[in-house]
């Protein structure tokens, strides 16, 4: 199907094209073909008044757990602590496959009918590989572009994996099968479990496997309440060169200008969640100034809707704020 958008104020993010108003877009199977101003309707496509509306580019959401939809506002009144022994520990292991699958489409659902089109979604709700196959189907079946990362999030209860080398060969089997090419509009990565919450060894091995894989992988990085090691110890992995291109590193809160030229140096990635951060009562905002100063991209994503909204544009006004 062939698409034609007139007479919207069409934002670009082009140098040398800048906004464009009273412009047109046209779209042909899917794919973007031409945008301007004054442009003749292709024969046979359909044409949508944009008349008052404003086209942009779809949003990236750099840090989501899909899954956890249907937990909208539960941890409304709880700080991180208190999300990690509900959600994180509770309801992970009450969750069945068709349950990760539904909030995992669900999810998808919102964030494109929100304008975001591709997502890295940190999939921490594998208890097996049947959670894992749901939770991948009901993003394939939005139709979402973006990383969906298979999460070694350890469930103390109901979970099916004896070892942790077990839970490895899982996400290997998805990659050989499921992701043994990188044509589609979604593509495989790993969500590693928080560093400090397993021994030293096997952290290392869950990024090892990431890096055996050429998958990206993505953790929950120096971000944790109070004192306690959860989250912490990024320079012990980059003593061990486990940090490279293929490292999203979320939240950082406690990084400062020389963690973040760290970042650069090494080409790892960053993304922050403001929202969630301030709320769960993280010691401190990140410090996005200093990221900038030393040349890091700031990636933003809404992380999970169990206690904050899905909206980028709540985001990108609170990552403003903090900033100022």
């Amino acid at each position: 199907m062939n698409y034609f958008i007139q007479n919207a104020w069409v934002v670009t993010n082009e140098d040398d094209l800048g906004d464009i108003q009273n412009g047109s877009i046209y779209v042909e199977n899917g794919v973007i073909k031409a945008v301007g101003r004054n442009m003749p309707a292709p024969e046979g496509a359909e044409v949508i008044d944009g008349n008052g509306m404003i086209a942009i580019p779809g949003f990236v959401d750099a840090h989501k757990h899909l899954w956890q939809t249907a937990l909208r506002g539960v941890c409304g009144d709880l700080t991180l602590l208190g999300y990690f022994a509900l959600v994180r520990q509770n309801y992970i292991a009450a969750y069945r496959p068709q349950d990760v699958r539904i909030g995992s489409y669900a999810s998808a659902i919102e964030m494109i009918d929100g304008g975001t089109t591709s997502v890295l979604d940190h999939a921490h709700c594998v208890v097996s590989p049947e959670h894992a196959e749901a939770a991948l189907e009901g993003v394939l079946e939005s139709g979402i572009r973006g990383l969906w990362a298979y999460g070694y999030c350890p469930v103390h209860e109901s979970g099916a994996f004896a070892s942790h080398k077990e839970r490895i060969d899982d996400a290997k089997r998805l990659r050989t099968s499921r992701f043994a090419s990188n044509d589609g509009l979604l593509k495989m990565g790993l969500s590693t479990t928080e560093q400090g919450l397993l021994p030293e060894e096997l952290t290392e091995m869950e990024i090892r496997s990431a890096l055996d894989m050429n998958l990206r992988w993505t953790a929950h990085t120096h971000c944790g309440n109070g004192k306690a090691p959860i989250t912490r110890g990024i320079y012990k992995l980059l003593r061990k060169d486990l940090i490279n291109e293929l490292a999203v590193l979320s939240h950082c809160n406690e990084f400062g200008f020389n963690e973040f030229s760290m970042i650069k140096e090494v080409g790892a990635f960053f993304t922050s969640s403001p929202d969630t951060e301030l709320f769960m009562g993280i010691p401190r905002p990140v410090n996005y100034i200093e990221a900038l100063a030393a040349g890091v991209d700031v990636a933003l994503g809404t992380d999970t809707v169990s206690c904050m909204s899905a909206d980028m544009f709540l985001m990108m006004r609170l990552a403003m704020v903090t900033a100022r």
